[in-house]
């Protein structure tokens, strides 16, 4: 398991993942709320050849509490965020 957090958290427009994430064995990356509602799928890898961290839009997100599910080959990893 990958042990760096999420940044900034809290966040306002911004929550950036970093790139150490994103190995071999990853598949997709959902944001999800506390209530179950995705807010940002992304299931194609080839996004993040480049090496470098991820960042994701929240601008648009209400305030609260989400969950950030990373979906691999052999395991499921998750980190949480606050919106502020």
């Amino acid at each position: 398991f990958n042990t760096e957090k999420l940044f900034p958290n809290p966040a306002n427009q911004i929550i950036t993942v970093p790139k150490n994430y994103f190995n071999d064995n990853f598949i997709s990356l959902n944001v999800i709320d506390l209530n179950g509602k995705e807010w940002f799928k992304m299931q194609n890898k080839d996004l993040l050849n480049n090496n470098q961290d991820f960042a994701i839009d929240i601008n648009n997100y209400p305030k609260g509490s989400y969950i950030v599910q990373f979906f691999y080959t052999t395991n499921i990893q998750t980190l949480k965020f606050i919106k502020e």
